[in-house]
């Protein structure tokens, strides 16, 4: 098929070829430009020199065509014509165009091991430790082994480069038993593992869900290496009206208040935070709503420390709710205080919709003995973290509040 597209030229394509047609019940479906790339791509990507004198000759072709397309078709789903794009140009050597593309790819699959793994095999020569914190991820997210089970052996692989042989054992096991209830053929590089000196010496692991998730930490902070990183508290969890859990952190940016909310997912894993706890938080401010990426406790902080603060005298009202000056004490709160008392508050902005404005809210009680009566604020701005992007060419240029 690519020998014959490229035969033919981009320039065979029709007006109508260029667009989107509607089936039954009003369905979209893609344009015939946009199918050809996306399969003449993934024909390309498999052709070897040694089976192909022109495999590479094909090989750009087929990136020429994906350009094509998605600078002239109506494309429905760019992401993959990028992600074949990553695929080919590693197959050619452009490994850092690769490394960009498949960043951008996983951003939008985190919850695909097949997304990891491709990053993970782009990594392996310029970055095998990166490369190790990337299949570690896919193991995590692969919800069934069966699909997954080239991971293990690549984990295992590498792991065993790497000095660690317990994690090799285990990843190389986890292999061969997938291989075996399945009655799939073993392949030769996987019997290599299994019958090496260090495979009958290691120990067995005890723990590897732990020990992947320390190992993958690095994963998830290298695709979101350009996003800022801001210090912030964490304000709780609760579930929302479609039924899904959420979680908030409040910060200060730019001298305003910030509560930031995402899904849950898998951010608070081992982590155990308590109501007010130091945190630096990484955000994708990339679409129109801000979605928090990564979460990393702050040893070096205290409760509550990067949240507006109000002290002033406490004023009880009739409904069980009371105010400090300008910010609202909801009854919760408010029960716990007196009538005048001196209290200082950790307060967050937020949007009252009967009154449809801004105000602040109280969202803490810190300290109920100050006498003085002032608003107080920490230097909340931070210098930039910068995390180094492991060997991939990623600069951080973007300021915190």
């Amino acid at each position: 098929m690519p020998k014959f597209i490229k035969w033919a030229s981009v320039d065979s394509f029709r007006a109508e070829d260029l667009e989107t047609y509607l089936g039954k019940d009003d369905k979209v479906f893609e344009s015939l430009v946009e199918k050809t790339a996306r399969e003449v791509g993934k024909i390309a990507i498999e052709l070897t020199a040694k089976d192909y004198h022109d495999a590479k000759e094909l090989q750009n072709f087929a990136i020429l065509l994906i350009d094509y397309a998605l600078e002239k078709a109506k494309v429905q789903k760019s992401e993959w014509l990028n992600y074949r794009k990553a695929l080919l140009l590693n197959q050619l050597g452009e490994l850092e165009k690769s490394q960009q593309l498949l960043i951008s790819f996983v951003k939008q699959k985190r919850d695909d091991f097949w997304a990891w793994e491709a990053l993970a095999k782009v990594l392996e020569t310029s970055d095998p430790a990166l490369a190790l914190a990337l299949y570690a991820k896919a193991c995590l997210t692969c919800s069934n082994p069966n699909f997954g089970v080239s991971v293990f052996e690549n984990l295992s692989r590498l792991a065993v480069h790497q000095g660690k042989e317990q994690l090799a054992k285990w990843s190389a096991k986890e292999a061969f038993t997938i291989r075996n209830r399945n009655q799939w053929k073993i392949p030769q590089s996987l019997r290599n593992l299994l019958n090496t000196s260090w495979y009958t010496h290691a120990e067995n692991l005890s723990n590897p869900e732990e020990v992947l998730e320390s190992i993958a930490s690095d994963a998830e902070r290298v695709i979101w290496s350009t996003c800022p990183r801001y210090y912030a508290n964490y304000l709780g969890t609760f579930t929302s009206k479609n039924d899904k859990k959420m979680v908030k952190f409040g910060l200060v940016s730019h001298g305003e208040s910030e509560e930031l909310v995402s899904p849950v997912r898998g951010l608070l894993k081992n982590l155990h935070l308590t109501l007010g706890d130091p945190v630096i938080v990484t955000v994708d401010r990339s679409n129109e709503r801000s979605t928090i990426v990564v979460i990393e406790k702050r040893f070096s902080g205290k409760a509550f420390d990067n949240i507006l603060h109000k002290c002033g005298q406490f004023c009880l009202k009739q409904g069980g709710f009371g105010f400090v000056d300008d910010v609202y004490v909801p009854r919760e709160l408010a029960g716990q205080l007196e009538d005048r008392q001196m209290v200082n508050l950790a307060v967050m902005k937020k949007f009252d919709k009967k009154k449809n404005q801004w105000g602040l809210t109280a969202i803490a009680i810190l300290d109920e003995q100050r006498k003085s009566l002032q608003i107080h604020q920490k230097n909340n701005k931070i210098d930039l973290l910068v995390i180094k992007p492991l060997q991939i060419n990623i600069t951080n240029d973007t300021q915190n509040g």
